[in-house]
């Protein structure tokens, strides 16, 4: 169901916050309306460019715009021979859930003759479809050795949109593949399906992860083993909390390096073929003693409880939970000596973490990362209103090369 007007193309492109100049652009190229917008999409000899700008423009319009009207021609321009117009075109259809361009997406999908990004936009569009048809299908390019990994890594990771009573076991068993595409994209799949399933039952698999893939994926991605530490550690905080259904606020990271986008940012670089090169990183100096740290936090904390984590990990070497005014924070030292993780509620991590970096000497590199996010810098003397104020998502920041340590 929809309420498409012909005549409010222009204002439900607005509410839609389709870019201001993207507006003007179209109706200076007189579309003002959704008959127009629609008819020269279909007309294959309107210039190239422009009809991109339809296809964008339905992106936004997925909601408003007349499906019955919109689907053909669209399935004439997903059949048709400009790839660029093919790939804008698929992912519209997904947005649109429109059954109707089902196989045709599925086509362009799976035939390995297809440019890489038309193949990409179509597997992207079935994550946006709510149909039994997609998940076999995404399955299925996962599980195709002889297709390229960026694409099967990119089907995997929409199958998230499709979670059933087997995802839980499936993700598992792919933390196990060979190659670390995979790995990370079902560690992510592991995260994402935390609302809805209990993945309890891949604990074992991802404490191997956590502990020991320091890997990166060949595309996109940064190491595997931060990836899984969502999963991981939201199973570990359910069990500690009491409540199966609890979910933490965020899982964040303390480290003398680049993690997450921030590593991505400085180190990681897109090529043509979609693979990504890494810059060599500095190397990391700073190694934390167990000991050390545990006495720290028996003087500091009062009440504190120390390896209480059943099945014990093998990727921490130790770890502790206590309650800082009525917040539950768990925490562990990763054996790579160097990575504290904390999961929390945002206040009791940052009055941790400020705490935490007055430890070290002022000339010591340590940043705070949240999950797949930016990190900030806790610089010597930083206090944990400072740190609440930095971590909230409008301020989170690209990290500054760290200085040796």
């Amino acid at each position: 169901m929809n309420n498409m007007q012909n005549d409010t193309l222009l204002h439900d492109l607005k509410s839609q916050k389709y870019p201001d100049e993207d507006v003007t652009y179209l109706r200076q190229a007189g579309i003002t309306t959704y008959g127009q917008l629609l008819a020269l999409l279909g007309d294959d000899s309107a210039e190239s460019d422009l009809r991109v700008r339809m296809c964008h423009a339905l992106w936004r319009l997925s909601r408003t715009v007349d499906k019955r009207k919109a689907s053909k021609p669209l399935l004439a321009v997903l059949n048709g021979d400009n790839s660029e117009l093919r790939s804008v075109a698929a992912v519209a259809a997904g947005m649109m859930n429109l059954k109707r361009a089902i196989p045709t997406l599925s086509n362009l999908a799976t035939d390995k003759s297809q440019p890489y990004q038309v193949r990409m936009s179509a597997i992207q569009a079935f994550g946006a479809m709510m149909d039994a048809r997609a998940l076999p299908m995404l399955k299925a390019i996962v599980a195709d050795t002889t297709d390229d990994l960026g694409l099967r890594g990119s089907a995997l990771e929409q199958t998230t949109s499709h979670i059933d009573d087997n995802s839980v076991q499936y993700y598992t068993g792919l933390l196990s593949n060979e190659n670390a595409d995979l790995r990370f994209w079902a560690a992510y799949c592991l995260g994402q399906l935390r609302y809805e399933r209990d993945a309890t039952p891949a604990l074992h698999m991802l404490d191997q992860v956590v502990a020991f893939d320091h890997t990166l994926p060949i595309y996109w991605g940064w190491h595997v083993d931060r990836e899984a530490l969502l999963p991981f550690e939201t199973i570990y905080f359910r069990i500690l909390s009491g409540d199966p259904e609890a979910n933490p606020r965020d899982v964040w990271v303390i480290s003398p390096t680049a993690e997450y986008t921030s590593f991505i940012r400085k180190y990681r670089h897109w090529t043509e073929t979609w693979v990504h090169t890494t810059d060599p990183t500095p190397p990391i100096t700073l190694h934390i003693d167990s000991s050390w740290l545990i006495a720290q936090l028996q003087r500091h904390w009062t009440v504190i409880n120390l390896d209480v984590r059943r099945p014990r990990p093998k990727a921490y070497l130790f770890d502790f939970q206590l309650m800082l005014d009525g917040q539950l924070l768990i925490g562990g030292l990763h054996r790579d000596g160097y990575t504290l993780i904390l999961t929390g509620e945002n206040d009791a991590v940052c009055v941790f973490a400020a705490w935490y970096r007055g430890l070290f000497a002022p000339d010591q590199a340590l940043y705070l990362y949240t999950w797949a996010g930016f990190g900030i810098r806790l610089a010597h003397g930083i206090d944990s209103p400072d740190i609440i104020q930095q971590v909230e998502p409008s301020t989170m920041h690209e990290v500054s090369d760290p200085p040796p340590t």
